[in-house]
């Protein structure tokens, strides 16, 4: 296991605008029901034992409640401050950056340039390696710069940079459910780097919303009504179904919720 299960977690709250952020969804969502979904995933948080960090939501960022995207925690220790893909997000990052604890953080674009821009979604660190999803997010000076950081602090780990389509994120439609089995949604085609996935398991689902899962030791956090990714996880830790509906419409999803480590 490249990094032990977590035992923290930071999240924002979502604000009154939060059904006002960036998204390709055409249903409209609920600013109030958004509220509701992301109150379970704290409550979910807690009761896998987590200790969470709770942020006030920020009425300027509508998006700033999809806190994984301004951070990528390596460890109790480092942390990565991003680049945001969007604009509008760049400015989420300080507030988080001071909230976090970890005594070494580091910007993307002090080692990539101004330039480099990266996601957190379109990082993914499963049991055995790191994959770095090249979406509309994140460019390819973002995902070598992270390279980069991971060879100087840890070079033993394995690093993929793979080009995705049909989803936002790498994690929108790809997530290790289980050390060693990873949901892909339909809807993400594979990547044209078939060794970046080897030796996985891969089960494909048809709802890309019930690709994206939380795997948190003894416990994995799906999003509610995803059978396939409960029945896997089930067979190894308690699963805590959690409702997605709303946050789903505005391109969000589990992880996208919560800074862990």
């Amino acid at each position: 296991m490249l990094l032990q299960p977590p035992t923290h977690a930071l999240v924002r709250h979502p604000g009154p605008n939060a059904a006002e952020g960036l998204t390709d969804v055409h249903e409209p969502a609920d600013p109030e029901a958004i509220a509701a979904e992301h109150a379970a995933s704290v409550t979910a948080l807690r009761d896998a034992g987590l200790e969470v960090i709770e942020l006030p939501a920020d009425p300027d960022r509508p998006d700033g409640y999809f806190v994984e995207d301004v951070a990528v925690c390596l460890g109790p220790e480092l942390v990565v401050l991003t680049n945001p893909g969007a604009p509008e997000r760049r400015g989420e990052v300080d507030a988080v950056a001071e909230a976090l604890p970890h005594p070494t953080k580091l910007r993307l674009t002090d080692v990539g340039g101004p330039d480099a821009t990266l996601d957190g979604g379109d990082v993914l660190i499963a049991a055995d390696r790191v994959l770095v999803g090249l979406s509309r997010r994140t460019n390819i000076a973002g995902a070598r710069a992270l390279a980069g950081i991971l060879a100087r602090h840890h070079p033993a780990w394995p690093v993929s940079i793979i080009r995705i389509q049909g989803v936002l994120h790498l994690k929108t439609g790809l997530t290790e459910v289980t050390p060693g089995t990873v949901l892909r949604a339909a809807a993400m085609r594979p990547p044209a780097d078939v060794f970046a996935l080897a030796g996985l398991d891969e089960v494909l689902v048809d709802d890309v919303n019930h690709a994206n899962v939380v795997p948190l030791g003894e416990v994995t956090l799906v999003p509610e009504g995803a059978r396939a990714a409960a029945r896997i996880a089930g067979r190894r830790t308690r699963v805590i179904e959690v409702p997605l509906t709303h946050i789903g419409r505005m391109d969000g999803g589990l992880t996208c919720l919560s800074l862990r480590w």
